[in-house]
């Protein structure tokens, strides 16, 4: 299978683009890809016409190539709701996460304080999954 190589890659595009940089290294483990891989991760995360323009007769591209063809507009219109907090909602049962604005009240003298430095998405769908299936 032919491979591209990605070029100009270094800490100041990795900062600027850290999407575009996660996904070129989660399809790779490198800064050479598979030219199929490219191709079928472009259907879904960026523009497969642009990707297939830029393979075509290469093997080499710039990192910036990379980041405009995988530039994809968020699909999120904004939070809805009202609120000085934004969290993560299913709106209905199709269990699509959705970033949702609530108001949460002051803390009382038996709250319990918890200061979450890192989460995973993987529980919360399961979560959304069980709690809006029927059955």
């Amino acid at each position: 299978m032919p491979r591209v190589q990605v070029k100009g890659i270094n800490a100041d595009s990795r900062r600027a683009h850290p999407r575009e940089f996660a996904l070129l290294y989660q399809l790779s483990g490198s800064d050479a890809a598979d030219t199929e891989t490219l191709l079928e991760a472009a259907e879904t995360y960026g523009d497969a016409a642009a990707v297939k323009g830029l393979i075509d007769g290469t093997d080499s591209l710039e990192f910036e190539q990379i980041v405009k063809a995988f530039e994809k507009a968020s699909l999120s219109a904004g939070p809805e709701g009202d609120g000085n907090t934004l969290g993560w909602a299913a709106r209905d049962s199709s269990g699509v996460l959705a970033p949702y604005k609530f108001t949460r009240r002051d803390m009382g003298p038996k709250d319990v304080y918890i200061k979450i430095t890192h989460a995973g998405e993987l529980y919360s769908w399961h979560m959304v999954m069980s709690c809006t299936t029927e059955g």
